[in-house]
């Protein structure tokens, strides 16, 4: 456990986990997160996070942190550790569906309670894999606007910053939602 950069507790603080949960499936969750969303979102940059995490110069990129821009203004992202607190969240909403038992995987059922339906936990599983999206984009601004101290990051996103114009805002929502206006030119007939 010593390998992952964040703790169950950390975990914990995204969303519902009872007292007694399932540990080796949050530590599962924050692993997968790790080595598969993570390595997905920085690439090789993020083997360069884990080897300097204890560094001073990757602790507002790791805690989150304000920032100036170069308009002169501040922005404020939420720091690596959250995001990937919240992709961790997000596989272990999977992960915790099935128990692995002797006779296979089995979901709980009694006649108090109720399982939730697959559809509900892959909106689940959805609603914080887009979150952790959503706020991995404020720290690629930041990781954009900070390339003289992160000179081994690379993004495509980068375009806006370097040329010293701001960046849009993400388009990305928590509910994966997206929506637009249409309109129509209706011509009269007579």
């Amino acid at each position: 456990m010593s390998n992952l950069l964040i703790t169950i507790e950390e975990v914990r603080n995204i969303g519902q986990l009872s007292i007694h949960c399932d540990k080796s499936k949050i530590i599962l969750g924050i692993t997968q997160a790790q080595n598969h969303d993570m390595k997905k979102l920085l690439q090789d940059f993020w083997y360069i996070v884990l080897e300097n995490k204890d560094n001073e110069i990757f602790h507002t990129l790791l805690f989150g942190g304000k920032y100036e821009v170069q308009s002169g203004g501040y922005k404020y992202h939420e720091g690596l550790k959250n995001v990937l607190a919240h992709y961790a969240y997000a596989r272990y909403i999977m992960l915790n569906e099935y128990n692995d038992t002797p006779v296979g995987n089995m979901d709980f059922q009694s006649s108090f309670y109720s399982s939730k339906s697959s559809s509900s936990i892959k909106m689940q599983y959805d609603y914080y894999r887009n979150l952790a999206h959503a706020l991995f984009k404020d720290v690629d601004t930041y990781l954009c606007y900070s390339k003289n101290i992160f000179p081994e990051y690379n993004s495509s996103e980068c375009g806006p910053c370097i040329n010293k114009t701001e960046k849009n805002s993400s388009s990305v929502t928590p509910y994966g939602i997206k929506s637009s206006v249409i309109t129509k030119k209706i011509t009269p007939l007579w």
